[in-house]
């Protein structure tokens, strides 16, 4: 048995690949996290968003690196993630553009900075796979990763557990570049969004 989302229930069944909402993120999907109950009282916020749970089933890094660092290049993009039963929990993330030598010190950072990720996917194209074989030895956990697909397939994928409410994001009180960065990731996400 596979579970599809609505984006491919209505593509599949309806014969209209996208929900009215128009894009394969709606708003609604998304959902926040505060660090403690503290935080969620002082800030006065609704309880749809979660408090941040202390323990985790599984912590990772999932990097996604490009050939060159220019002003016209894409980003590399490194997050952490947790994940606490069916719940996921994006915990930081590294978006910028970067060359070789700097996307290996971002990596090495973020093992430093969260050494519970001990599985770290690192995408095994463009730069990954040089920065994979050069760091490998030196970082446990390294685990190559051959994506299916492009940047909206890979959105389609997991598409279902934002619609779930299975994904969850720090709040934006506690992290004042996610509406800008979310807009750069995944501009269906915010075409219509106030975050």
């Amino acid at each position: 048995m596979v579970e599809v989302g609505s984006r491919t229930w209505n593509a599949l069944y309806q014969q209209r690949p996208s929900p009215a909402g128009g894009s394969i993120f709606k708003r609604e999907w998304i959902r926040y996290y505060v660090r403690t109950q503290e935080q969620h009282r002082e800030w006065a916020l609704s309880n749809d968003v979660a408090i941040l749970p202390t323990h985790f089933d599984k912590m990772a890094q999932s990097w996604d690196c490009t050939f060159k660092g220019t002003d016209t290049s894409d980003y590399v993009a490194g997050g952490v993630w947790g994940r606490k039963k069916a719940q996921y929990f994006l915990f930081d993330i590294d978006h910028r553009r970067m060359g070789f030598a700097d996307t290996m010190k971002a990596i090495r950072a973020m093992s430093d900075k969260w050494p519970n990720a001990r599985s770290k996917y690192i995408e095994d194209k463009a730069n990954g796979s040089a920065i994979i074989e050069m760091l490998k030895d030196e970082i446990s956990g390294i685990v190559p990763v051959d994506p299916d697909g492009g940047k909206e397939a890979r959105a389609n994928a997991v598409s279902p557990l934002f619609e779930a409410g299975n994904v969850y994001l720090p709040h934006p009180n506690m992290c004042l570049g996610l509406r800008t960065l979310l807009k750069s990731l995944y501009p269906s996400l915010t075409q219509h969004m106030t975050i």
